[in-house]
């Protein structure tokens, strides 16, 4: 069977065992023809290019519920990003979409590792922008593990008016423990 990479990080096989992936004979993929999710799928700034953040114009405020989860079961985090008043900063929503990358530890489950937040129709705002999402905890395993991430986002400084597209790193501590 041949697969084929595409840019989402897909991974397409051909079912009719062809050289040519469907796309490439004009079907689309049918049955079995499967789409798994590729492991290697990079983040929108893997290289880590984009400029840090520091000081952060933005403040990120993370939460996870329940603090302690247990072995297969869902914690849901929230992670607000808010332009920090006593900077005088806002978003430039002329620019893209605030975007979120989020890096689970290994055997850990989440749906999807790209979240974005549209931009609202306003030039500029100072709204809290927040991502809640799913992770589900590996079935039996206990222990303390680390979700790695970063936020990529337009943010501007009114003292000098510059506007500019920043990273900011995170990390969240999770444990997985049984009752």
């Amino acid at each position: 069977m041949r697969a084929s990479r595409i840019a989402t990080g897909v991974e397409i096989m051909s079912a009719d065992r062809t050289s040519q992936p469907p796309w490439a004979r004009g079907t689309a993929p049918q049955g079995l023809a499967a789409a798994t999710p590729s492991t290697q799928t990079p983040g929108p700034d893997a290289a880590g290019h984009v400029e840090r953040d520091e000081p952060p114009l933005v403040r990120l405020d993370i939460a996870a519920t329940p603090a302690v989860v247990v072995p297969g079961a869902i914690a849901r985090l929230r992670i607000e990003l808010r332009p920090d008043a006593a900077a005088h900063a806002h978003w430039n929503n002329e620019a893209g979409d605030t975007q979120l990358w989020l890096d689970p530890p290994e055997g850990w489950r989440l749906d999807e590792r790209l979240h974005s937040i549209a931009n609202p129709p306003e030039d500029v705002s100072t709204e809290p922008r927040t991502f809640q999402f799913e992770l589900r905890a590996p079935d039996g395993v206990e222990g303390v593990a680390t979700l790695r991430g970063y936020a990529l986002y337009f943010v501007c400084e009114d003292v000098t008016g510059v506007c500019m597209f920043r990273r900011q790193d995170f990390q969240v501590r999770l444990e997985a423990r049984e009752p």
